[in-house]
């Protein structure tokens, strides 16, 4: 703080107390967060609204894809017959490449798919889709080698935005929105 003269001329300095408190030193447990379940139309809709590209059905895909971006038709095709929990996950890990590839023109899905791959994890935990199937150790083994002080922040930010650029849209989509919600509470 600032500093003062004593009675006795010597300078002393201001100080403000407060008392502190551990965490630890509470009885306050943590309020169990409920649980939200989204309706597997809804989030459909809000993934397949928030595409900055169209998304197509067809019948069959090469290797036995469950979606993929095709840049001849700028599309992401899905294939039919699969369940939502499915489409939710293929659909969100092409997205994802197509946000990433958006934002940054030098982006390769060969060398910085992980990226969109850790993208489609967070909004299936997000949007409480079972995310049984994703390996995310294996992020581990991609991020080793790289520079922890510009690469590894680098490559988090990327994941960061892409996934609030797509969770904004899908949440607007979806009407999950503050505005949207009171919007709907003035009516």
């Amino acid at each position: 703080g600032k500093t003062y003269e004593r009675e006795d001329g010597s300078i002393g300095t201001y100080y403000n107390a407060k008392k502190l408190y551990d965490i630890s030193q509470t009885t306050a447990r943590d309020q169990a967060q409920p649980q939200v379940s989204y309706d597997d139309r809804l989030l459909l809709k809000g993934l397949i609204a928030s595409s900055p590209v169209p998304i197509r059905a067809v019948e069959e895909l090469p290797q036995g894809r469950g979606a993929m971006f095709s840049a001849e038709q700028n599309a992401i095709l899905v294939k039919k017959g699969m369940d939502a929990p499915d489409i939710f996950r293929c659909v969100s890990l092409e997205l994802a490449n197509a946000q990433l590839a958006r934002s940054n023109a030098e982006y390769s899905r060969e060398t910085e798919g992980y990226k969109a791959y850790a993208v489609s994890y967070m909004l299936c935990q997000r949007y409480g889709v079972e995310a049984g199937g994703y390996n995310i150790s294996r992020l581990d083994g991609v991020l080793q080698g790289q520079d922890p002080k510009e690469e590894i922040p680098a490559a988090l930010t990327d994941m960061r935005d892409t996934f609030k650029e797509i969770n904004g849209r899908m949440a607007r989509a979806m009407g999950l929105s503050r505005a949207g919600r009171q919007k709907e509470q003035e009516r």
